[in-house]
């Protein structure tokens, strides 16, 4: 399929070139038993015009994927006329009730997706349960307004910003960063792929048409994630301002706040979608030679490739006498360090169940989060859709904790100081780090096994001892038994927690653990 896409996206918009790659993916797909999305390359062909005898094939293989997918009786399937020779031979007409393959079953992990709370009047996608405040130690932090239960959801949103890896660029969307099985390429660059029209038509409007000659620029230029994240939020923050000089007057209006909250906030809200909340995000000003060299690149490749600037510009020089040059070269630097500092990496597991990174991704309100070694959290991605979902019960007034990617579990406690201390600039006094807790503490972790269970939590517990031999290889469910795993541990910890005030114990450490590798094992 990587092939397919690769080559799909170097043919020239509604070409018979085109309709031909759409048509010989069809095939594919409809081999693989992906039967919809081969109808939707078959419609797409279909449109753009092709020869009598591909158009025959295509209409064959149209009423093939219709009847495979059950809807012999549906409008769609009535519309089409396989009885008119001038569309379906006698051939073709042999071959439909030819059997087919059973249709492929793609996974729908949107069901692990919570519902978005919608009870904050001030932060947009986010539970009442939490607020944002500031603190001389922590700075802004995300706090509890109320007593919280683990599986609760404290955010769905989606991210600012997300940008897929250069190597998967072919199979993931551009836009949405879901996996593409029918994808259609940009009708202006051969670099990126989206799910649909849609996808490709949101994009345009709201980022590509300015990025899309650039990004090829800067992949030849062997530029990553960091870097594209940094045209992108550049990008989106000229278009939510209209001009240059607009978006001047607007990072102006933001520095003037002298509130660290009011200054995230757009009038009275914290929305994730505003430019207003990603500009004032903590950032990496150490390594000012090498972003500020990187800025520079950035900087050059918009004014030659885009007229963002009113022009195409070919050398600095002529920069020099554009009023925009100063503001624009400066805030591009800020958004490379923003970037680097605050884009955080999703990774997927390959077919060989080994992980890789997918996407990097910005969103403003999961960066206000501070950084434990032991997190009250966990972050769950869907595409481009991101969801905190609490992993014990957290006390009213409490900070709410979530992991930069360095977690008690998986490493010692040396080296999950020195990688924050290398990637973020602060030495870690979390608990996990102060008790020098690593992946064998839970060895010493006292045990308060509760023996007595509520009966639905009892059933439950018999029939994952039944299927698997221990908590680990819960982790590697099967996926039809893994939101049944996750809403039960949740329960289990909810009446833990009522029971057993000591922490940490075996048990909840086994719980959190499970849950975090449950979560990652469905990103997608």
């Amino acid at each position: 399929m990587l092939m397919v896409n690769s080559k799909m996206q170097k043919k020239p918009p509604d070409s018979c070139d085109l309709a031909r790659a759409y048509a010989n993916r069809s095939m594919v797909l409809f081999n693989g038993g992906l039967y919809e999305e081969s109808q939707m390359d078959i419609e797409r062909a279909l449109k753009i015009g092709c020869s009598k005898n591909l158009s025959t094939k295509l209409y064959a293989r149209r009423a093939k994927c219709l009847l495979a997918m059950n809807k012999n009786s549906s409008p769609e399937f009535g519309e089409l006329d396989i009885n008119e020779p001038d569309v379906v031979s006698e051939e073709d007409k042999s071959t439909m009730n030819s059997s087919v393959n059973k249709p492929f079953e793609k996974v729908d992990y949107q069901i692990f997706m919570p519902e978005i709370p919608e009870d904050n009047c001030e932060i947009i996608g986010a539970s009442a349960a939490v607020e944002i405040n500031y603190s001389q130690k922590f700075g802004r932090q995300v706090m509890a307004t109320r007593d919280i239960k683990a599986g609760e959801t404290l955010l769905v949103h989606k991210s600012y910003a997300s940008i897929v890896e250069p190597h998967l660029m072919h199979i993931y969307c551009w836009h949405c960063s879901k996996r593409v099985w029918a994808g259609v390429p940009c009708h202006q660059c051969v670099s990126v792929i989206y799910c649909n029209e849609i996808c490709r038509d949101e994009a345009w409007q709201q980022h590509h048409d300015i990025e899309c000659s650039t990004i090829s620029a800067m992949l030849m230029a062997n530029m990553e994630v960091v870097e594209m994240m940094t045209l992108r939020i550049t990008i989106k923050a000229y278009k939510e301002a209209g001009t240059i000089e607009r978006l001047e007057e607007l990072v102006n209006e933001i520095n003037a706040i002298q509130d660290p909250v009011a200054k995230c906030f757009s009038g009275n809200v914290f929305d994730c979608t505003k430019y207003a909340s990603v500009h004032s995000l903590w950032r990496d000003s150490t390594d000012d030679i090498t972003h500020a060299l990187k800025a520079a690149i950035i900087f050059y490749f918009l004014a030659a490739t885009t007229t963002i600037f009113g022009q195409k510009f070919n050398n600095f020089e002529e920069l020099l006498n554009n009023n925009s040059t100063l503001f624009m070269g400066g805030l591009i630097l800020r958004h490379v360090e923003i970037s680097h500092m605050n884009c955080v990496t999703m990774c997927i597991d390959d077919d060989c169940g080994d992980p890789i990174d997918r996407s990097g991704i910005l969103n403003p309100f999961i960066s206000l989060f501070n950084h434990s070694c032991d997190p009250m959290v966990t972050h769950y991605v869907n595409g481009d859709v991101n969801a905190i979902i609490a992993l014990q019960n957290i006390k009213k007034g409490e900070q709410i904790f979530y992991d930069y990617g360095s977690l008690f579990w998986d490493k010692s406690t040396n080296k999950r100081r020195n990688k924050l201390l290398k990637e973020f600039g602060f030495l870690c006094e979390c608990q996990a780090c102060l008790c020098h807790w690593g992946p064998h503490s839970r060895l010493s972790f006292p045990s308060h096994m509760i023996n007595s269970w509520p009966l639905d939590i009892e059933n439950a517990l018999n029939y994952f001892r039944a299927k698997y031999p221990n908590i680990i290889s819960m982790g590697l469910a099967d996926l039809e038994d893994k939101p049944f795993i996750i809403s039960t541990t949740f329960d289990m910890i909810n009446i833990y927690e009522q029971s057993i005030s000591e922490y940490p114990t075996k048990e909840m450490f086994e719980f959190k653990a499970l849950l975090h590798v449950l979560y990652c094992s469905v990103r997608c």
